[in-house]
């Protein structure tokens, strides 16, 4: 049995949409309402990949779980700040898959710079309230009836997470791209 995480290629993509469209279609996790077609999606990733990780968690040749980094507001002065996503295959939880890639990815993003982390969490999802406080994530704030998916109501739960030390004038972030690639493995373990 072989398992280990990589940085996300163009040809993860079909296995990547076919976890996230369960999100997607059975519960209100993520409050898109309808699967991106594979283009659409593909398009998504390489514009993510342009400055952050992408990672997939690979077992015996099948992406169970994959976790990315993105822009958490597109103005200049936030670019420092990161949101976190992540998605397991659904008979792939409790079963450290998410730690594992959670921890590589924090490595990552920490390493290229950033100096605040976000996870945005729909309620209520104890497991992922579970592993970002494992990871030293706080409660920022709930925002209550933010969107509505399958015609109920839900709550969204921001959590965050200092990385590295504040300076007055911070050097900009690292893109993925231009992180050596023995760099990246070491980080991701």
């Amino acid at each position: 049995m072989s398992e280990r995480i990589r940085i996300a290629n163009e040809g993860d993509v079909e296995e990547i949409l076919n976890i996230y469209g369960y999100y997607i279609n059975s519960t209100a996790i993520t409050f898109e309402y309808e699967v991106p077609s594979l283009s659409e999606f593909k398009k998504r990733m390489e514009k993510v990949q342009k400055q952050f990780p992408w990672l997939v968690y690979e077992k015996d040749g099948a992406i169970i779980g994959y976790a990315y980094a993105s822009l958490h507001k597109e103005r200049a002065a936030y670019q420092w700040n990161v949101e976190l996503s992540i998605y397991l295959s659904n008979n792939n939880t409790g079963n450290r898959v998410g730690t594992r890639l959670y921890e590589s990815l924090l490595n990552i993003v920490t390493y290229q710079g950033y100096k605040n982390a976000y996870g945005c969490i729909t309620l209520p999802n104890e497991r992922s309230i579970a592993l970002h406080k494992r990871f030293g994530f706080e409660e920022i704030g709930v925002f209550h009836n933010a969107g509505n998916k399958f015609n109920r109501w839900h709550d969204v739960i921001w959590l965050g997470k200092q990385l590295k030390e504040y300076e007055d004038i911070p050097e900009q972030p690292i893109q993925i791209g231009k992180l050596d690639e023995h760099i990246i493995k070491e980080l991701i373990g």
